[in-house]
């Protein structure tokens, strides 16, 4: 099998993570790289060791004249929207980071676009894509009537920049930080019937008001059947750390970024015993290569899914306005 040829948008962040497992993988070939940030080109230019680019539309239409595979966007939403067009166009596969857009309707917009241009859009969830991470739902069926969710995410990220600016970023910490996890908590219990939120920013005393995403929420979340879930995210912590909890009539199943503990009847043990850094694009590009290579299905595109984790975020921020419940389902 020939290498995948692959150009890579944005070099930090979780840019950086792609670029160093595209440079190491053998399966794919790193044709070109962009920023549009000159200080990082310069700064990386020499190690890239692939063309440069610092305008992203003249990347993506000459790499694709040229013959381009894959096309890995690691940018906020509202950097990467305007571009998607000319990738689709071009009947190239995009794989995007979460989150890849502010809204269900956004995403909507976008798995039209692809559609209708034949091309694929992916979405990386590296959770979803590990091996370890996909036996969740087979393991989930050992927890029996599942009557409690409950979550915790700590980002060290701030709010400056476009995290701070509502019309640029789409939310704060929940959207941009919890994507993942409450991802995973629909891959077990689907779509909650309502969310109910509060969201806050952290201001000093004195401060001023400069930004207008959140930093801290609480989100309560209700199921088919009656279970409750709650999820409560900040940022500003020291260390990026989350856990997804599920508590059933047969057992307990703890999730955590390294393992999965289950603590069931008939089962008892700790998957993924050697830690290691997680999530791992890694995964992500692991799959994407077997997915070429076999009858896999093609990732699903994970649009759907994304779309219902959309949904609960988009409810949430609607929940913190109203100071009510809402349901999910009226954005799908």
């Amino acid at each position: 099998m020939r290498q995948i040829r692959t150009a890579l948008m944005g070099l930090t962040g979780v840019g950086e993570d792609y670029l160093g497992a595209l440079q190491t993988n053998d399966h794919f070939e790193l044709v070109a790289a962009g920023d549009t940030d000159r200080v990082i080109l310069r700064n990386q230019e020499r190690s890239i060791g692939c063309e440069v680019f610092e305008d992203f539309r003249s990347m993506i239409i000459e790499t694709a004249h040229r013959g381009l595979d894959l096309l890995v966007v690691a940018l906020p939403p509202f950097q990467s929207k305007d571009l998607m067009t000319l990738a689709a166009e071009r009947s190239v596969t995009v794989l995007h980071t979460a989150p890849f857009a502010r809204t269900v309707a956004d995403a909507q917009s976008l798995r039209s676009l692809f559609e209708r241009h034949r091309a694929r859009f992916i979405v990386s969830r590296p959770q979803q894509a590990d091996e370890t991470f996909r036996r969740l739902g087979d393991l989930s069926a050992l927890l029996g009537r599942v009557a409690l969710v409950s979550a915790q995410v700590s980002a060290n990220e701030d709010a400056t920049g476009w995290r701070g600016d509502f019309a640029r970023a789409g939310g704060g910490v929940l959207l941009n930080s919890a994507f993942e996890q409450i991802g995973l908590i629909i891959d077990v219990m689907q779509l909650p019937d309502t969310v109910d939120a509060e969201c806050n920013m952290r201001l000093e005393p004195g401060s001023p008001h400069k930004y207008d995403t959140e930093d801290s929420a609480a989100v309560m979340m209700r199921f088919p059947g009656g279970c409750v879930g709650c999820l409560t995210a900040w940022r500003g912590s020291n260390d990026s750390a989350w856990q997804v909890s599920f508590v059933g009539t047969n057992g307990t199943i703890d999730i955590f970024a390294d393992r999965i503990v289950v603590d069931c009847e008939g089962f008892r043990g700790t998957t993924n015993e050697v830690v290691r850094r997680t999530p791992s694009v890694n995964s992500v590009l692991d799959r994407f290569v077997k997915m070429l290579d076999s009858a896999e299905p093609p990732l699903e595109s994970q649009m759907n899914a994304s779309l219902a984790t959309l949904s609960v975020i988009e409810a949430a921020y609607l929940s913190s306005k109203t100071g009510q419940p809402e349901s999910p389902s009226q954005f799908m």
